[in-house]
């Protein structure tokens, strides 16, 4: 057998210094567009807008000026997006943390993409980004979300080799589409013969596990596995000396309607403004650690006077927040104890 010459096993393989050519810098930013609408409805509001408007103008910057993205610019906005995921979630542990900062990540990686090499890692830290969306939900929807996000990636990948020919922009997804198609029946074995761990193996806490038990709805039966559970809800530093015992009661959800079995929440909206409050003396100032909920609501000593930063206040002076507690948060409040409306 003669053996192929060495320039035609090269053309097999991706030229990692090759210069990343218009088709493919398009289907890697569409790649990372489509992973960052996955994490998108877990993301904070404004650290989403800031990632679709950094890869926005990087694609058009790349498409109709050309040239690499200044250092000047790239090192602000990578010590920019640590910042922002403290400041969003005030903690860099936990899942969604950790997602927010790997989507972040991925969305500057497209600002040095400028040879075959990097859109190759590109590709690859996107699929693996793609995948940790799974970490949220595993509903059949999200397994086919995922699945879509990963074709324009592999588009991508496929971009990359050495071709004689470039395909019109709509059959770069045909092989991709057939790799993913050939991939369902392994899919669908090890989704029905393959057992799921009852924890995660990276050792985050899941959804259920980071919650304190506190739901809308309460029946005396469900207080069971809360009383059996030593693990701390929530910590309290007062800045003087704490209320006396017999004042340490803290609001949280006011559940007004009992119909023989359970309990239930109030439907007043957040934004309802609560009745007027005359305090008295003494008032209590103190920092609340509350640990991972995974639900809106916040807890303070009993009588709130306003509501802490991104929180709002119902007419019940339940407090809450717009999204939900997946980190640990730290917040401010001041109580009155004793009161008069």
């Amino acid at each position: 057998m003669t053996p192929r010459p060495a320039d035609a096993r090269l053309s097999t393989s991706i030229d990692a210094q090759r210069p990343l050519d218009r088709r493919a810098f398009d289907l890697l930013c569409l790649g990372v567009a489509a992973v960052l609408a996955l994490h998108l409805p877990r993301l904070p509001p404004r650290l989403g807008l800031v990632l679709a408007a950094v890869l926005a103008v990087r694609w058009a910057q790349r498409r109709w000026r050309g040239g690499r993205v200044s250092l000047l610019l790239k090192l602000p906005l990578v010590a920019a997006l640590p910042l922002a995921i403290l400041a969003a979630y005030g903690s860099p542990f936990g899942r969604a943390p950790g997602a927010a900062l790997a989507v972040g990540m991925l969305v500057l990686k497209l600002l040095e993409s400028e040879r075959a090499r990097d859109a190759a890692s590109a590709v690859a830290f996107g699929s693996f980004v793609a995948m940790s969306a799974l970490l949220f939900g595993q509903s059949l929807p999200m397994t086919v979300l995922v699945a879509l996000a990963l074709l324009p990636l592999l588009a991508a990948l496929q971009a990359l080799q050495p071709a004689a020919a470039v395909p019109p922009f709509a059959r770069a997804f045909a092989r991709p589409a057939l790799l993913l198609a050939l991939s369902l029946p392994l899919a669908l074995v090890a989704f029905l013969f393959v057992p799921r761990l009852s924890s995660p193996l990276w050792g985050a806490p899941g959804a259920e596990q980071a919650r304190t038990g506190i739901s809308p709805r309460m029946a005396p039966g469900d207080f069971v596995d809360l009383l059996t559970d030593d693990r701390p809800a929530l910590r309290v530093a007062f800045d003087g000396a704490p209320p006396p015992p017999g004042q340490r009661y803290f609001r949280g959800l006011v559940m007004w309607h009992f119909d023989g079995r359970a309990w239930a929440a109030t439907s007043t909206a957040p934004s309802s403004q609560p009745e007027a409050l005359h305090p008295q003396a003494p008032l209590y100032s103190y920092e609340v650690t509350l640990e991972p909920t995974g639900r809106h609501w916040l807890f303070a000593l009993d009588t709130p006077l306003a509501a802490p930063a991104d929180a709002l206040m119902s007419a019940a002076r339940e407090l809450a927040r717009s999204r939900p507690i997946d980190a640990v948060l730290h917040y401010r409040v001041t109580s009155a104890p004793r009161r008069a409306l």
